[in-house]
Formats: structure tokens, sequence, C-alpha cells
């Protein structure tokens, strides 16, 4: 686990050559060091291409150590020698750390100087991440003829699949030069690979998106990082004009960040794009290499006009009779495929794939442990764990609310499994904390349970530098109520609904009883269905808050299997939205920076390839069999736990945020009122900075937002208003507070 960042700059030959400044490198190091704590490096290289033009890169790396302490030492480069083998370059200076302080200080690799002389082939790799299937794929490569020079190293590995692959596919193409492919790696990942022949740097991510990966490209410059934050303060820093900045922020991404809370597919900044998971992208030759026109389009009309239009007619005739054809023939198919039924996932086969995934998922050098809620996720994480090395550490974290606290469930399961379990009492800053996770991110992220997992994997990092986490159990294997619901939105439920009128749904003042979960139900029927079950501001409440946004919500292709699906309207469809988008924007990013933001590495067996694809593929029926939900693993989970244990309600990884909004535990309440709630706040009508220029945000709804959820704790309006109805609205004030701590980046930047 590590942070990664890079620019690659593309001079073309008619203008004066310019380095990278030194400035924007300190930015992007200085927004990822905190991703890792045990190393740092750096790597320059520049390259000519044939055309003249110049292509400099510079890869940045931070670095949090769990395998070959010694050897995985990043960037990691290769370079073909006279025997015709690529050897590891190592750093040839270190200069001291004067972003993070680190006391081995940052490992430089400079070779732009001697890239006219020095030709030779060279890659050089940056990598955030672990490979579970590390060991098979070095033996497979020695096999082949590589040769390592690190004990245990999966940077080193990755590397020389690419360099294995290069060859292949040059051999294979007959061609000197062939782009690297990324290999059939197992595990989480963000990467990126220069090739100096290339003059090129590739990007993937792992299929799930465990590891995040943000890209901005303006003016022949690619700079991408782990986090937003880094290309947010970069591009502020190439627009030092701040009337510019309004620039920043595109209208239908910030509203999609004020409905959900997270966005799969887009940031705030429209410069800014999220790096699709499963995608390789190759940058390369980012400015054209002459001012000339081509003349392909012109002798392509020239040519239309010479063919008589009856051969034109004869042929549009042709290809409509091919098209039509085509099309039966593939209904066809798929009427077959959609009535054959696929192998049913059985829980013997369901125990070996998840026995295999945590199996692979040991490799490390330091600590291994086990985050143990005491539901059956995390249960069934632990007793294969403990099934294949023999011991086993589990940790759960003791909330300072009775009625969240799951630690007495994690200890039973703990004594019942055998494990050394470790019960942590937590001292939270919720205030300060949400402070710094959202600095960390540089994202108005949205879902509060982010604070007791920073908690959590704080105090796991007093035992471990390794936890496995149940993470992305309930999108794969329907543990959601949501799902059922979705299902229950059909028709006639759905005309019910409609006529149904809302005062008749009782109050909603408390977010956990079934009044209120009724009448989110029935509302979301009306308006945008399952849209609106998983948004922190349903329909009608965004429009309150946007009384200026289009009316329309605007789903991506990717967010739904048919592309022109308006909502998901099935369980399946639903589970398909969530894999997705709630998975990979929300669940995994939020993981991912409250682990790294704690120096420890999660890791999260559920997501293994085969196993998820196996899950996946399982109709929604068996999953929710009898109407119980996760039916699978709740059956792997019987044959070692108690039913009260299996069959106990989901309670999640909540915190009382609307009582503390309330109470000022945690200086909550302050922080609320100090960001969005008090005249000061509001001043000038701009409780959200720049937000302001982009979207028209109603400080009046904002004020009924705060009034009404204190009135739901009988507590007095803080407006001072009269007659105020009770509603609950925990997330949504969390939300706001979060996007008004982002917003402050932006002026600060």
């Amino acid at each position: 686990m590590c942070g990664i960042a890079g620019i690659i700059r593309v001079s073309p030959s008619r203008e004066k050559y310019a380095p990278i400044p030194d400035e924007w490198i300190d930015i992007l190091d200085a927004h990822i060091a905190w991703r890792g704590i045990d190393g740092a490096g750096r790597f320059f290289d520049s390259t000519t291409l044939p055309d003249g033009r110049i292509v400099e890169v510079v890869l940045i790396h931070r670095r949090l150590s769990i395998i070959d302490r010694h050897g995985g030492h990043q960037p990691m480069a290769a370079a073909k020698t006279d025997t015709q083998r690529f050897n590891l370059i190592h750093p040839a200076i270190t200069l001291p750390d004067h972003i993070a302080e680190h006391p081995d200080g940052i490992a430089i690799t400079d070779l732009r100087e001697a890239h006219e002389a020095d030709n030779r082939e060279l890659l050089a790799l940056i990598y955030n991440g672990c490979i579970y299937n590390n060991q098979t794929l070095r033996a497979t490569l020695e096999t082949a003829g590589s040769t390592f020079e690190t004990r245990s190293s999966d940077t080193e590995t990755m590397l020389r699949c690419f360099l294995h692959s290069r060859e292949a596919a040059a051999q294979a193409r007959n061609q000197p030069i062939a782009a690297p492919f990324l290999p059939d790696a197992e595990g989480m990942y963000a990467l990126a690979l220069w090739d100096r022949s290339l003059g090129a740097v590739s990007m993937w991510r792992d299929p799930f998106g465990e590891k995040p990966l943000f890209r901005m490209l303006s003016n022949g410059t690619l700079a991408f990082a782990s986090t937003n934050a880094a290309l947010l303060q970069l591009h502020i820093t190439q627009q030092p004009d701040p009337r510019r900045r309004t620039r920043l922020l595109d209208r239908n991404a910030m509203e999609h960040w004020l409905r959900f809370g997270f966005n799969a597919v887009e940031t705030p900044c429209p410069d800014i794009e999220i790096s699709p998971p499963g995608v390789d992208v190759l940058h390369h030759s980012m400015i054209a290499a002459s001012g000339r026109r081509s003349l392909k389009p012109i002798l392509f009309f020239i040519f239309l006009a010479l063919i008589p239009i009856s051969w034109m007619i004869s042929a549009i005739f042709a290809i409509m009779v091919l098209t039509g054809l085509a099309g039966l023939v593939s209904g066809i198919f798929a009427w077959r495929h959609k009535f054959r039924r696929p192998p049913l996932l059985q829980p013997s086969d369901l125990a070996e794939h998840l026995s295999r995934a945590v199996a692979q998922r040991l490799e490390a050098d330091e600590p291994i442990a086990c985050l143990l809620s005491g539901g059956i996720d995390s249960s069934l994480i632990a007793y294969h764990t403990k099934q294949h090395a023999g011991t086993v550490t589990t940790i759960s974290v003791r909330m300072p609310d009775a009625r969240y606290d799951e630690s007495h469930h994690a200890e039973r399961v703990a004594e019942i499994i055998g494990s050394v379990h470790h019960t942590v009492d937590i001292e939270p800053d919720p205030a300060g904390d949400l402070v710094h996770l959202i600095e960390c991110m540089g994202l108005p992220f949205g879902d509060s349970s982010i604070l007791p997992t920073y908690w959590a994997c704080r105090a796991a990092s007093l035992h471990a530098k390794v936890l496995l986490t149940g993470d992305g159990a309930d999108e794969l294997f329907y543990g959601y109520d949501r799902y059922r619901a979705a299902d229950a939105m059909r028709f006639p439920a759905s005309l019910i609904a409609r006529l149904f009128p809302s005062r008749w749904l009782g109050p909603a003042s408390d977010p956990t009883s079934a009044a209120t979960r009724r009448r989110r139900f029935f509302e979301a029927i009306k308006h945008a269905g399952y849209i609106d079950l998983v948004s922190v501001f349903p329909t009608p409440l965004l429009n309150q808050l946007l009384p200026k946004r289009s009316r329309s919500f605007r789903l991506t292709e990717d967010s739904m299997p048919e592309k022109d699906a308006k909502r998901p309207r099935s369980a399946a469809q639903a589970r398909f939205w969530d894999l997705n988008n709630y998975l990979p924007a929300d669940i995994l990013m939020k993981i991912d920076t409250a682990s790294l933001a704690a120096g420890i590495e999660a890791r999260c067996p559920f997501l293994d390839t085969e196993l998820a694809q196996a899950a996946i593929k399982t109709p929604g029926r068996i999953h929710m069999r009898h109407g119980q939900r996760k039916h699978l693993l709740r059956s792997l989970a019987r044959e070692f736990l108690p039913d009260d244990l299996v069959d106990r309600p989901k309670q999640g990884f909540a915190i009382p945020i609307g009582e503390w909004f309330r109470s000022d535990y945690g200086s909550m309440r302050t922080l609320l009122m100090d960001l969005v709630g008090t005249p000061a706040a509001q001043k000038h009508g701009r409780p959200f900075g720049r937000v302001h220029d982009t979207l028209t945000i109603s400080n009046q709804f904002v004020t009924r937002l705060i009034d009404e959820h204190f009135a739901a704790g009988d507590l007095p309006a803080p407006s001072g208003a009269t007659r105020i109805k009770p509603r609950d609205h925990s997330q949504r004030l969390f939300l706001l507070c979060s996007l008004a701590i982002w917003a402050r980046t932006l002026e600060q930047g």
C-alpha cells in the first residue's frame, strides 16, 4: 500500500524545452505523503521522439512497507544491458525529505541529462497495492528465464511481467517495440508504467477499483495521483488567479456528489478524471506533431461523389438487411441464454473459493490481523485465517455509544474460533478527524462511517500492519435490505405508493425506526426509485437544496446493464449499480483512506476475482432464498457459529452522528454551526465558498434542515424558528459539513 503520483510532459519541437517545475512535484508529493510513512522516492527521465518532441516524466512514490522491506523500494526501473538482459537501476543519490521529514530521505534517480547519450530500452514502475499471487507469477517468470534481484518484492514481479510481455508481444508482431500488457495478476493495484521507447505512460487499476487513481490532462501535461487532493491543488497552482477557479467545478458532477456523497465516474473538477477500474490507459503523443491538416477526409468525400447514386442505394439496402439478420440471430442466442440456468454456487464451492482467497492474502513481512465486528462477513474471514495460519489475531473496537457497540458479539466469535482477541477502547475526535480525512481525500465524501472505520484501523495499527476485512460481501451476496425493497417497488406497490398520501406515513425523527424506513421507501417509489434509496439527498430534498438544478437525473452508461435504463428496477439491477458505483466510490474509497491514514494496509478477500465472479453469476433467488439476506454466507457461518449470531440483525459500522450534532459530542455541533449554521458562516450567502459559483444552494433550506434535526431531538431550533416539523437529517448534515470542509481547500489553495 502506497501513494503514487507522476507527471508526463510533452514539449513540441518548436517551443523551448522547459523542465517540469519542482513546485509541481512537491505539491503532488505533499498530498500523497500520508499514504506511505516508510520510504520515499522520485524517478526522472526524458526521451526525444522521432519528430523532435521531448517527453519528460517524473514518478513520485511514498511507501508503506509490507513485503520485502529492503528490496521493494520504488519507483523501480530496469534498463537493458549489453547482454540483452534487464537489470534494476538503483537510486544515485538521497536528498533530505523536505515534505514529510522521513529520516531516510528521498531516493532520487535522475536520468534526464543522460537521455540523449543513453538510449537504452528502459521501463520504470510505480505501484500502489498488493499482488496476492506474487509467488506464482515469480515462479512462472523464472521458468521463462527471468532473473530476480530482490527477495520477494511484488513490485519487481510486476515489472518483470511487463518486461516479459513486452518482449513476447514484440516478437509475435515482429516489431522492435510493443506496449506491455497487464499480466494475470490477482490483487489490488493502481500502477503507472513509463516506457522510454514509446515515450509513454500506461496506467492500470484493479477490476473492482480497490486502489484509487486520478488523472488530469491539460496543455500537453498529464498528471496523476492516488488522491484527488494532489491534482486539485496542482490545478489551483496552475491557475493562480482566484477569478478563474470557478472553472474548477462541474455542475452535473457537483449535483451527483450532493445527491450521493460519492461519485464513481466524475470528480467535482471537470479537468480531473477518475481512472476507470480494470481499464488500461496509454498516454502518448498528447500534442499534435505538426499543424498540417490531413487530406484523408477530403479524399473520402471525393470518393463518395464519384460513386453512382444507384450503387449507394443498393449498398445501404444491403447493409440494412444484413443488420436485421444479425439482430435476429443475436436475439435468438440472447433468448436461449436467458432461459439457460447458470450453474448454482453451492456452499461447499463458496467455502473453497473463500478459503483460497484468504490464504492468498496472508503473505506479508508484517503482522496480520482480522477486523472482527461479530457479523458473518468478518467472522468467516477470521475463521478461514485461523484454519490457514494456525493462529489469528482479531481486533474489535468498543464504540463510545453502547447502542452501536458490537464488541461483545465479536468477543463471542473470537472465543468460538480461538483467536487472540483485542477489544480496543477508542478516544475519538470526530470533528478533528473529519477535517483531517476530508483534506486527505480532497473530496466532499458523505459517508459518516468513515469515522469509525478510521478509528478501527487506528486501533488495529497497535497490533498489526495488515488488516483483513469483510468489505465487498454485502454487494456480492445481497447483504442490504434495500435489495428486497428494489424488488418490492414493482407494480402494484408502485401504484399504491403513488396514491398513498405522505402525511399518513408518520414522523421521521428516528433514522433507525420503521416509520422512517417506510417513509423513505414510499417517497422513493414516487420519484427516482432505488436511486433515492441510496441517496443522501433524495429527489424532493435535493430539489429544495438546489432550486435551480436539472430535474432529470443523469446516469452514466456504466451505471446500468442496459444503456437506456433510467433506474434499477430489480434486486439484480440494484446490486449491479452498487458494484459499479457504491462499492468503488464509497466502500473501497472509505477503507483505502481510513487504513492508510492509520498507517496500515487493508485487504478484502471477498473481492477475489474467482470468488466474485462465482457470486455474480449466481441468481439473486439463491442469495436471498426464503427472503433471507446473504443466504449462502449464512449457510457457511452456521457450520461454526450459533444461530443467534448468524441471524442477528445487520447493524453496520455506524455511529450516532445525528445525536453528536445535537449534543456537541467531539465538537461536532460546533463544527456544524461554524461551517454552515451560524450567520457568520452564511456571510454573503456563501457558507460553501466557491461551490456557490457553480450551484445555487439554498441557505434557507440548509437552516431549515438544522432546525428540523434539532427539533427531532426535542431541542430548540438554533435559528430561533418555531413550529418546526421534527425530522432526522443526520447524514445530510454530515454531507454538508464535508462539503464545507472541502470547499475551504479551494480557498486555501
